[in-house]
C-alpha cells in the first residue's frame, strides 16, 4: 500500500546512492577527459617547439663558432687516432719494383697451384688470383707497391680456402682499382675536378635548395678508409665452409692476420636441390672396426643433410686503413701518421704428402 511505501526506507536511500554515485562518476569522467585534453594540448606545443628549433639556423655567435671547432677538431683528432692505430696491424705498403711484384705474383700463383694440387683441390679455369694481367704487363708507376699488399691479402684467401678443406675454388677474382688506371689529363679532367671542388660542401649556414641533394658528410669515407672489392666463390662440405668463414673473421688473437676484410653478400646453394625418395631403400654397408677386426660395424642409414656439397659466394671488401695526416709546425708541410711495420703476408701453405679428408 501507499502507506507501506512511504514507511519503507530502502528504495529512496538506494535511488539516493545510485543517483550520488551517476554525479560521482560523472565528474571523474570529465575530469579525466580535461586532464587528457590538457596533455594532449602540451605534448602538441612540445612538438612544435621542437620542430621549429630543429628547423631553425644555428646562431651565429663567437662562443658557437668555436664550441662548432672544438668539437670538429676533437672528432678529426678521434678519426686520425683510430686509423694511426688500425693502420699500424695491416701489411705495410713496401716499396718494389714492378718485375720484383710480377715476380713475386708468378711465384705466389705457383705456389697456390702446386698446393692445390697436392690437397685434391680443383681449380677454376685460368685461376691466377685475380692479377693475370700483371703476369705479361707491368703495372703503371707507383702501383706495385699497393698491388703487392693486396696480393699478400688474397694469397692469403686462397690459403685459408685450402686449409678450411674446400673441395673446389670455383673463382678468385678481383676489381680493379683507381690508382691502377692511367690518369686521363686535359681540360676536361681539370674542369670535372674544378666543378667537384666548387660543389663538395656548401656555405656554413646555407640550406640546400628544394629539390637539392643532401650535402656531402663533413668527412668522407675515402678520407680514413679504402675498399678494394673481391669476390671468391667456393664448394665444399660444411665444415670446411665454417672454417673458411672463421678464418676470415680474425677470431683467434694469435693469427694476428694483417688483413681487415667486411663481407658486403653471402650467397648459399646447397649442391643436391631435392631430398631423397620416401622409398629409397638403404643397403647396408659394413665398414671396417679399428678396436675388433672380427667385428665390423655396419651401417644401414643414410645421413639426409649435412654431407652434401656446398657452394658459397663471397662479395667482400678489403679494408685498408689510412692515417689521417698529423699537423706539423707552422710553415711545415703536414705528414701521415706514422705505423709499426705489420707482419709480412702469410706465404702460400706447404705442399701436402697426402689428400686431406674433407
Amino acid at each position: 500500500t501507499m502507506s507501506q511505501g512511504k514507511s519503507d526506507k530502502f528504495l529512496p536511500i538506494f535511488f539516493g546512492v545510485l543517483g550520488a554515485g551517476v554525479v560521482a562518476f560523472g565528474y571523474l569522467g570529465c575530469s579525466a577527459s580535461s586532464a587528457a585534453d590538457d596533455a594532449r594540448a602540451s605534448y602538441e606545443k612540445k612538438l612544435a617547439d621542437l620542430n621549429r628549433l630543429e628547423g631553425e639556423k644555428l646562431s651565429r655567435t663567437e662562443e658557437n663558432a668555436d664550441k662548432k671547432k672544438a668539437l670538429v677538431k676533437a672528432y678529426e683528432e678521434q678519426i686520425g687516432t683510430l686509423g694511426a692505430t688500425l693502420a699500424a696491424f695491416q701489411a705495410e705498403e713496401k716499396p718494389i719494383a714492378n718485375d720484383v711484384f710480377q715476380r713475386e705474383l708468378k711465384k705466389a700463383t705457383d705456389d697456390i697451384l702446386a698446393a692445390a694440387k697436392a690437397r685434391g683441390v680443383t681449380l677454376g679455369d685460368k685461376f691466377d688470383l685475380g692479377m693475370g694481367r700483371y703476369l705479361s704487363d707491368f703495372p703503371i708507376s707507383g702501383a706495385a707497391p699497393r698491388l703487392n699488399a693486396q696480393l699478400g691479402a688474397i694469397v692469403f684467401l686462397a690459403n685459408s680456402a685450402l686449409e678450411a678443406g674446400v673441395l673446389e675454388i670455383n673463382a678468385l677474382t678481383r676489381q680493379e682499382l683507381e690508382f691502377e688506371k692511367e690518369k686521363k689529363e686535359g681540360p676536361a679532367a681539370a674542369a670535372s675536378t674544378t666543378r667537384r671542388t666548387a660543389t663538395a660542401r656548401p656555405a656554413a649556414g646555407a640550406r640546400p635548395a628544394a629539390g637539392a641533394k643532401e650535402a656531402a658528410p663533413l668527412l668522407d669515407e675515402k678520407e680514413v678508409l679504402e675498399r678494394q672489392p673481391l669476390s671468391l666463390t667456393v664448394t665444399g662440405k660444411n665444415l670446411s665452409i665454417l672454417k673458411l668463414l672463421e678464418s676470415l673473421a680474425n677470431a683467434s688473437p694469435e693469427a694476428m692476420t694483417p688483413h681487415f676484410f667486411v663481407i658486403r653478400t653471402l650467397r648459399v646453394e646447397n649442391a643436391e636441390k631435392d631430398g631423397p625418395p620416401k622409398g629409397k631403400e638403404v643397403q647396408v654397408r659394413e665398414v671396417p672396426n679399428p678396436d675388433d677386426k672380427d667385428k665390423p660395424f655396419k651401417y644401414d642409414a643414410e645421413y639426409l643433410l649435412g654431407f652434401e656439397n656446398i657452394k658459397m659466394q663471397l662479395d667482400l671488401d678489403l679494408v685498408r686503413f689510412i692515417p689521417a695526416p698529423v699537423a706539423e709546425e707552422k710553415g711545415k708541410p703536414a705528414k701521415t701518421a706514422a705505423s709499426t711495420p705489420a707482419p709480412a703476408p702469410a706465404p702460400a701453405v706447404a705442399p701436402a704428402p697426402t689428400p686431406t679428408p674433407n
